[in-house]
């Protein structure tokens, strides 16, 4: 049998490590709901950006939108996309970019990008990820919770440890990334 992971039923795992009663959703009217709710989005999206997890990657290739960047630093201006969260690298390693405003800069025409999107859909999260998501919940709304500083210590030496477990089982559902190959390092072999 699979469990449902959602955020209701991270937010009850936080609520449990705090030894609090668990809630049956985000918009129940009651503190502890309140809390995770005021909470959860941006805790899940500071894990997100911190590793480059499978189920929360794409791969697309940016139209330019516009010919030259305003400032005058680069050539092609791309429009990111609406879930884009951070660049986990562009196709051409050697290509210099830079983010503004919601645009990429850069000079090459087309850019492959691989990015971490916003995955809001705790039905593709892993156990593992959901678990450490659980912990950063806790952390955040400990003192609020529970008026203890020692108690927020704890949850968050629990999230550091349970997000290197999560990574680590996270970086075990896909072939390892060779080197990057150019010119330079071909002529070595």
């Amino acid at each position: 049998m699979t469990l449902a992971i959602s955020a209701v039923s991270i937010s009850n795992m936080a609520l449990v490590k705090l030894g609090q009663e668990p809630i049956s959703s985000l918009s129940q009217d009651t503190k502890n709901a309140r809390l995770c709710n005021a909470v959860f989005e941006m805790c899940r999206n500071e894990v997100l950006e911190g590793h480059p997890w499978y189920f929360a990657t794409k791969t697309v290739e940016l139209a330019s939108v516009a010919v030259a960047d305003p400032n005058g630093e680069f050539q092609y201006v791309y429009q990111l996309p609406a879930d884009f969260l951070k660049i986990i690298y562009v196709d051409d390693w050697k290509q210099t970019f830079e983010i503004r405003d919601g645009y990429l800069m850069c000079d090459e025409e087309p850019v492959k990008l691989k990015y971490l999107f916003e995955n809001s859909n705790p039905g593709t999260w892993s156990y593992s990820f959901a678990q450490c998501l659980s912990w950063r919940v806790a952390a955040e709304i400990s003192y609020a919770v529970t008026t203890s500083n020692t108690v927020a210590t704890t949850m968050i030496a629990g999230f550091d440890m349970s997000l290197k477990s999560a990574r680590y089982n996270d970086s075990h559902k896909r072939s390892p990334e060779g080197p990057i190959a150019d010119s330079f390092i071909d002529v070595r072999y």
